[in-house]
């Protein structure tokens, strides 16, 4: 006998183990070039069960695919209907948004996902590059000196563009948030081409 109950995600979620197996086969598919039938995989899991997690999956492998920006928009805005408290739904969202060049709904999604997830430091980085979009350069840089402390990672990734655009001498970052490199941060948020 299939055990139907799933399993407890690290929130105290429910989830089912049978869209789990679908997806990460689906995963293992993509990974191979096996496009076909990671999408094959990714509708049986929506199909099993139209639960926020297949449609993430799903949504997530569309965006990544190129071109499927809208069918991904559409099972991401499922899932967040369904689940309004399911940060990476909201996460992949902004991105999603971001790439088809829908600032204000990606900030909200962005603003979305750090209320549920204070600590994501990718959603910070790329709300930090909104708000300067929209010329907020103090929301910009307090957003992306936050996305820096909590993830060094952040760091890394953007030491090139700061770089490339001459607000920092090295590739290497600094052993601490020094003042020089929060002007370097506040120039490259003030200059829309330093990405």
């Amino acid at each position: 006998m299939i055990n139907r109950q799933g399993l407890l995600d690290w929130r105290g979620r429910q989830r089912d183990f049978h869209v789990l197996a679908l997806t990460h086969r689906a995963g293992l598919y993509e990974a191979t070039a096996r496009y076909d039938l990671a999408r094959r995989d990714l509708d049986a899991a929506v199909d099993y069960k139209y639960s926020p997690e297949a449609l993430l999956a799903r949504g997530e492998f569309l965006h990544k695919r190129g071109g499927m920006d809208e069918a991904a928009l559409n099972d991401l805005d499922n899932a967040t209907a369904l689940d309004p408290e399911y940060p990476h739904a909201h996460n992949l969202r902004g991105f999603v948004l971001v790439q088809m060049r829908r600032w204000e709904l990606a900030l909200r999604s962005f603003d979305r996902t750090l209320a549920l997830d204070p600590d994501n430091a990718y959603a910070l980085s790329m709300r930090a590059h909104l708000h300067r979009e929209f010329g907020r350069t103090e929301e910009a840089v307090r957003d992306m000196e936050a996305a820096m402390l909590i993830d060094p990672g952040v760091v890394r990734e953007t030491m090139p563009a700061l770089l490339h655009a001459g607000y920092w001498a090295s590739v290497e970052p600094p052993p601490a948030f020094t003042p020089a490199f929060r002007d370097a941060i506040r120039a490259c948020m003030l200059d829309k081409t330093c990405n």
